[in-house]
């Protein structure tokens, strides 16, 4: 079929392409929520993860020690994406919350003790006001 090696690098390198796109690498303290078409689907990681989906299927990174707020008894909103979570203290709808680790596919958070509605940019250092 393929009589020129050529075409077999060619091929490689294609196929090298495609499965670099679509590779994603999450480390300890990190999880990739996964939503299709806007429904949670649940969380990925830590290790290697293939992303197979199309373009309805958005991928965002979330660390342990990342911020947000409260949206529901249920729900936080981190990145501006809303993730179901668990704490082990009551926690009222829109408290600064702080995801503390994960515990398989579940998030555990925090009340974040500093409740002020500012951070720190992580490029220049210079303080938002949420």
């Amino acid at each position: 079929m393929f009589e020129k090696p050529i075409v077999y690098i060619i091929l490689v390198i294609i196929f090298t392409i495609f499965l670099s796109r679509r590779l994603r690498i999450a480390q300890e303290n990190e999880r990739f929520v996964v939503h299709a078409l806007g429904q949670y689907k649940g969380l990925r990681g830590p290790g290697l993860h293939l992303k197979w989906s199309g373009s309805e299927t958005k991928w965002t990174r979330i660390k342990a020690d990342d911020r947000g707020k409260s949206v529901t008894e249920t729900m936080i909103r981190v990145h501006d994406i809303d993730i179901p979570y668990e704490s082990e203290e009551p926690i009222k709808v829109g408290n600064y919350i702080r995801i503390s680790g994960f515990n398989g596919e579940k998030i555990i958070a925090v009340l974040d003790s500093d409740q002020t509605n500012s951070f720190v940019c992580e490029k220049c250092g210079h303080h938002n006001i949420l």
